[in-house]
């Protein structure tokens, strides 16, 4: 992972990663979220996932976390448990995001 967001120019916008072989359980179990919250020293409920699937939307709420899907790799009645569905990365405007979660 730390490869690829090198590659992409990404790195330096995270001060954690945290990847599945840190963890026991894969998704649909919490784990990976709530390993990243520890790392980064928050709670669960301070958090925000975006997931553009099914299993990571559920994991984000196992984990006590406000989630936000992207229908990029599916459809959005698959991703209905999130607490809010955009259709695309450009759509994710913080203040947007903010409001609509505060509304739940």
């Amino acid at each position: 992972m730390k490869l690829v967001l090198q590659l992409t120019n990404l790195l330096p916008y995270f001060s954690v990663i945290v990847t599945g072989d840190l963890v026991s359980r894969s998704k649909p179990a919490p784990d990976i979220f709530l390993k990243a919250a520890e790392k980064l020293q928050l709670q669960p409920w301070e958090c925000i996932v975006i997931e553009d699937a099914a299993n990571g939307v559920k994991a984000a709420k196992n984990s006590g976390m406000k989630c936000v899907a992207i229908t990029t790799t599916h459809t959005e009645d698959l991703l209905q448990e999130a607490d809010l569905v955009i259709d695309s990365y450009e759509d994710l405007d913080l203040q947007k995001i903010y409001t609509a979660l505060l509304k739940k």
